[in-house]
């Protein structure tokens, strides 16, 4: 157990800095970009709904419309997004560690975004909207689970 921890010390904080400024910079950047999202997505339910202010009252109203359902997905896909590309920069940054590799936040970023960037090929588009879409993995077919290979 204290070797497994002191390895895993040891590969995930090869160049510490780099996940710290990373992590400072895409708070930030996300924190900016989300607040306007979030800004302009409340504007526009409000807008498509015809309704002065949002409140508990009317919140039934206001997602009732179905655009205003879109746009509340649309924002979901957003914030969705945006915690892929932190948990992918996470994993490609101790990846590096357990290579015994030193990265900066300019390799980890474009790393990632080439990662992240597979996601929204036009393949994949039908995976985003029906995520169970894909191969089946059980069968159901009879009263027991049985793993099909795939």
């Amino acid at each position: 157990m204290g070797k497994t921890m002191k390895t895993w010390l040891q590969s995930g904080l090869k160049s510490w800095p780099t996940l710290i400024i990373f992590e400072v910079l895409y708070k930030a950047f996300g924190f900016v970009i989300l607040s306007f999202v979030m800004d302009a997505a409340k504007s526009a339910v409000l807008k498509i709904s015809d309704l002065p202010f949002l409140s508990q009252e009317t919140m039934v109203a206001a997602f009732t419309k179905p655009m205003s359902l879109l746009v509340v997905f649309g924002v979901f896909l957003v914030f969705a997004y945006y915690i892929y590309f932190e948990i992918t920069a996470l994993i490609l940054y101790c990846e590096a560690g357990w290579q015994n590799e030193r990265i900066t936040v300019w390799e980890l970023i474009k790393k990632t975004a080439r990662h992240v960037h597979k996601l929204l090929s036009f393949q994949n588009i039908p995976v985003l909207f029906f995520p169970c879409s894909g191969n089946r993995i059980f069968s159901f077919s009879s009263h027991k689970r049985s793993i099909k290979k795939v």
